[in-house]
């Protein structure tokens, strides 16, 4: 019975594999892997083309393919793979005009991976003959790269290129977008540090924020006052905290300007991309990463007085406390938010014995081991 069985389903495998292995089977399934990718379901395109791919024996086809198999992992985000397989699209390619459409792939995942130096390098490297599109590629790519690395002078030079130089009004339209392309380069974060060190508040009003600015040089006059002028908390109390607050305002000031420096970076590619008329996946590179906590929910998710009281309390230690300290939290969430959370979860008594237990945890001798870590935030996952 086994033997039958056995038999059975390599009979069916035999069937199916005849019907793909000929050239109009691998070009049904390409088709069908092409509407798949038009409805932007990667993942079964991709199974699709590597099905094709897999039982090809034509070096173009498994170029084509390969390409194609690239394209859905760049869809995906896997910008490693999507690499690897247009080095394989060049290992079966054939002809010039396909191979520099590959090498323009690969150096398109490294600049989706922002690696733009060594974007650059394999620019360098490219060459594209006379051929209008991919000359207008090469310098595109180029000017991304520049862009990226802040070195708009030449990144200016390299989007002109890539116009067509007889369409006056794109060429005037990017002229006007990089007139103040100076003012990109600004606010310098050293100069806000700098201000910071020696008049606190000084280097966020000068990024922008006069309110965090005005808050951090009052929370530190605050501190300051309290410790001359209270004996019980005197200065080696108060010392600690006010040291925390002071360095916490200096890299406050620091992210803040860098922040502004690419809001404006962003704004300036998003009219870019709109004068270039790219859709592709470019179009959102330097987007910004809005997320942010989502505070406000607390307080409106509070329903007696107590609540009301208790979140309104900490979503003012969040915005004018917290956000001038260091992060010196080891875990995600915060502590103030895990106290909060659990408050809301389990009642106050409850709540706030959680979050008094988190805050003896929360402690530089934290084993890794014990909670799952981030290993580019440093920080443990420990929900409430």
């Amino acid at each position: 019975m086994a033997i039958k069985n056995k038999i059975f389903f390599f009979l069916i495998f035999l069937l199916l594999t005849t019907n793909i292995t000929n050239p109009q089977g691998i070009k049904e399934v390409t088709g069908f892997g092409d509407s798949l990718f038009q409805l932007n379901e990667n993942y079964a395109a991709l199974n699709e083309y590597q099905r094709a791919f897999f039982f090809s024996s034509n070096y173009d086809d498994k170029a084509e393919l390969s390409k194609k198999i690239a394209d859905c992992y760049i869809s995906v985000n896997e910008l490693g793979l999507a690499y690897d397989y247009y080095d394989t699209a060049l290992y079966y390619s054939a002809h010039d005009s396909t191979e520099i459409e590959y090498q323009l792939g690969k150096i398109l995942c490294l600049i989706l991976e922002k690696d733009f130096g060594y974007a650059l390098l394999k620019l360098d490297e490219l060459e594209v003959g006379t051929n209008e599109y991919f000359s207008a590629r090469k310098n595109l790519f180029t000017g991304i790269c520049n862009f990226g690395l802040e070195k708009y002078d030449e990144a200016y030079n390299y989007f002109y290129k890539s116009l067509n130089p007889n369409d006056s009004l794109l060429n005037a339209k990017l002229d006007q977008l990089f007139d103040g392309r100076k003012t990109l380069m600004r606010p310098y974060p050293a100069v806000a540090t700098t201000m910071s060190v020696f008049i606190p508040g000084s280097g966020q009003a000068y990024a922008g924020d006069f309110k965090d600015g005005i808050n951090s040089l009052l929370l530190l006059g605050t501190l300051a006052y309290i410790a001359l002028y209270t004996p019980v908390l005197n200065f080696w109390v108060i010392f600690p905290f006010f040291y925390r607050y002071y360095i916490g305002g200096i890299l406050n000031a620091n992210n803040l300007a860098k922040e502004r420096k690419k809001e404006k970076q962003y704004d300036c590619y998003v009219g870019l991309m709109k004068i270039l008329k790219e859709n592709g996946y470019l179009k959102t590179l330097f987007n910004l990463n809005t997320k942010q906590g989502h505070y406000n929910a607390y307080l409106k998710n509070s329903v007696s007085g107590a609540d009301v009281l208790l979140s309104f309390s900490f979503l003012f230690y969040k915005k004018y406390i917290s956000s001038q300290d260091v992060d010196a939290c080891v875990f995600h969430p915060t502590c103030s938010a895990y106290m909060i959370g659990s408050i809301n979860k389990n009642g106050f008594f409850i709540g706030f014995l959680n979050g008094f237990d988190r805050l003896l945890r929360c402690h530089s001798f934290v084993n890794e081991h014990d909670y799952p870590c981030n290993l580019v935030t440093k920080k443990c996952y420990d929900p409430f």
